[in-house]
């Protein structure tokens, strides 16, 4: 029977005769002289007229729909895209237990909404090695295609030779779109109309009648949404206490464009870490003798790991008191303990007055004490330019433990110095800055003459002065005509801690990117020597210190001094219960 409307699997008989006409032409130009050659032809001849007649009849008769059982399906069957975001899906084949050698896809989609960039074979449950002919061959997989993308649809046919493909979940070809639309759901749908309609898909089964065994086709939804926006800025929780590791953390509260993803938070930094004592690995004092209130105590002597604070410990204990009947009335003892990172130092008792002597006075065995700072923690300045004399200086930058004075360190080394042949002979300077608590105060070089000039003099920008604490002024009834200005400000968090609990100290409006001198008091009167902390880009700071076991119960003052401005800030209390 002639049909005048052929579809696209019509024409695959023609490219599978030209198959076996270049399989015949090959063994007519053997030699054959035996019977096994004869035998050969026969084979290969029975082969491929079965090959044929698998697609050929499918010419001959319109889709016999009788026993219609094979599913084409897009999968997956509802994805989401953002606009501009590219998507697959795949065309998937269930034969439900038949050969099929021909399989037709007739894909259609809304142009405006998508655009199809192209269609993968390379997994494709029809790939052979079978010789394509005039058809398309698609890594390994042959086709026939026709690519109407200015009407939104794709009519993809692939085949093979008999006894062809049985599967119940094959892929047939991968299709790539582009989501060009904006807020909208729409169907990509594999046209299926009826059995013998030459417009829609079909699955040609293996077989002496070429029938049409499609039954059903599973279409898909897309929904396109908004464009994907990046995150510009973040809003985060406190830091959390530095690690082990040198680090510590911080979480997201909330981010910038709304709806946004992504983006570069900033979600940890690098700290220095103070372990927490560890009991077992530290070493006590003996236990006290009993007081009368029924206690006796010890102190740490060593703690461990080096440079902790804190740690649970039991540093009391209930006994039970005898009055003495020969009390305690003075002692001896060893020499004090190296400063520890606590800023405490203890001592043991070595022997007691009178002999044998029982209660009575309590020895003293800690007291505060300066921490000394440690050269390989500490950071320095560049060593400076040899001078006259042969020796060079640097300064220490960044004293380390925090809050640590003096140390062993080097600060002035040998160099040979070069006599400049263009030395410098005066200098012009900046004005000399506010006087800082170490009673000096410092200028910088503005100009020196003669022009390019090295070395020569050296320009004079420290000398000493008289320092004193800036007292705190009694605003005048005039204040009030001034425009105000930014009050430095300290705070503390809690007001009241307990021994072995984290106090948090924070300031604010100091002098941008510069340092602030912290000054706290001690348990016996005065204060100790300044800390130096750096403050941000905003003029702040921000510091943890874990209160020692074994301070002191009572009322602890600090303030601030901006090094900058000299300008002290406001002296706050806090609580040690």
């Amino acid at each position: 029977m002639k049909i005048k409307n052929k579809r696209p699997i019509d024409k695959i008989a023609k490219n599978i005769y030209f198959w076996l006409g270049r399989t015949f032409v090959l063994i007519k130009k053997t030699k054959i002289k035996t019977w096994q050659g004869i035998f050969a032809i026969s084979l290969i001849a029975g082969i491929a007229i079965a090959s044929i007649a698998v697609v050929s009849l499918d010419i001959q008769t319109k889709s016999d729909a009788a026993g219609e059982v094979a599913i084409l399906s897009l999968s997956p069957v509802s994805p989401t895209v953002a606009n501009g975001g590219t998507f697959s899906l795949d065309i998937m084949l269930d034969t439900k237990n038949s050969n099929v050698v021909v399989a037709r896809s007739v894909v259609s989609y809304d142009p405006a909404v998508f655009q199809l960039q192209g269609f993968d074979l390379s997994s494709s449950v029809f790939k052979s090695s079978l010789d394509c002919g005039s058809a398309n061959n698609n890594n390994g997989a042959c086709n026939i295609v026709i690519n109407d993308t200015a009407n939104g649809k794709l009519d993809l046919t692939v085949f093979t030779t008999a006894p062809g493909v049985n599967t119940s979940n094959g892929r047939v070809a991968s299709l790539n779109f582009k989501a060009i639309g904006n807020n909208v759901r729409k169907e990509i749908k594999l046209n299926f109309i009826d059995k013998g309609n030459y417009s829609d898909s079909d699955v040609i089964a293996s077989g002496n009648d070429g029938k049409d065994i499609l039954l059903a086709v599973t279409n898909a939804t897309v929904t396109v949404g908004t464009p994907v926006v990046t995150c510009t800025s973040f809003q985060y929780t406190s830091w959390s206490a530095c690690q082990s590791n040198n680090t510590q953390s911080r979480q997201i509260t909330s981010s910038l464009p709304t709806g946004c993803i992504g983006g570069s938070p900033t979600l940890s930094q690098s700290c220095i870490y103070v372990p927490t004592c560890v009991t077992s690995q530290s070493t006590y004092s003996d236990w006290s003798a009993c007081q009368p209130d029924g206690t006796q105590t010890k102190t740490k002597v060593t703690p461990m790991p080096t440079g902790c604070t804190g740690g649970e410990e039991v540093l009391t204990q209930k006994c039970a008191y005898v009055v003495p009947t020969n009390p305690c009335a003075s002692f001896e003892y060893s020499d004090w303990s190296a400063c520890q990172s606590d800023s405490t130092q203890s001592r043991t008792v070595k022997s007691k007055t009178p002999a044998n002597c029982v209660g009575g006075i309590n020895p003293i065995l800690s007291q505060d004490c300066t921490l000394a700072c440690v050269s390989a923690q500490s950071t320095y300045s560049d060593w400076s330019a040899c001078q006259p004399s042969g020796e060079q200086t640097k300064t220490r930058t960044t004293p380390m433990p925090n809050g640590c004075t003096g140390g062993e360190e080097v600060l002035t080394q040998k160099c040979a110095y070069v006599v400049p042949t263009n030395p410098c002979a005066s200098f012009e300077y900046s004005d000399w800055s506010a006087c800082q608590s170490d009673s000096t105060q410092s200028r910088q070089v503005t100009a020196s003459l003669p022009t390019a000039c090295v070395g020569g003099g050296s320009p004079l920008l420290t000398q000493a002065c008289a320092y004193s604490k800036p007292q705190e002024k009694k605003k005048s009834s005039s204040s009030k005509k001034k425009k105000k200005v930014a009050a430095r400000t300290i705070s503390n968090s809690p007001t009241r801690v307990a021994r072995g609990a984290i106090l948090t100290e924070r300031g604010k409006k100091f002098s941008k990117n510069s340092t602030v001198l912290l000054y706290f008091s001690k348990s016996t009167g005065g204060y100790y020597a300044p800390m130096r902390v750096n403050t941000n880009s905003k003029g702040s700071f921000y510091l943890t210190y874990r209160i020692p076991t074994y301070k002191t119960v009572g009322t602890y003052k600090w303030f601030a001094v901006d090094q900058k401005t000299g300008k002290k800030g406001k002296t706050i209390t806090y609580r040690v219960k």
